[in-house]
């Protein structure tokens, strides 16, 4: 079994995407191509404006540089 963290995006004015944890603050974000976006996540049609969808805890941790993970109690 993988983990998987939830990510949201907002495709910016110019085209790009902001790529967000979804439990990290605004201020932490990436900023992607369109191409480097529909590599990483090839279900999200090119017309989405926002949304969220899941990414491997490994391919996050590549992009954001680290993860910070609570275990359950």
């Amino acid at each position: 079994m993988s983990i998987t963290v939830q990510v949201r995006f907002v495709k910016t004015i110019v085209g790009w995407y902001n790529l967000y944890l979804s439990d990290a603050p605004e201020t932490s974000f990436v900023n992607l191509s369109p191409d480097k976006f529909s590599e990483l996540l090839p279900g999200v049609s090119a017309k989405a404006r926002y949304g969220c969808n899941e990414l491997s805890a490994e391919m996050a941790v590549s992009l954001f540089g680290s993860l910070a993970v609570s275990q359950p109690a």
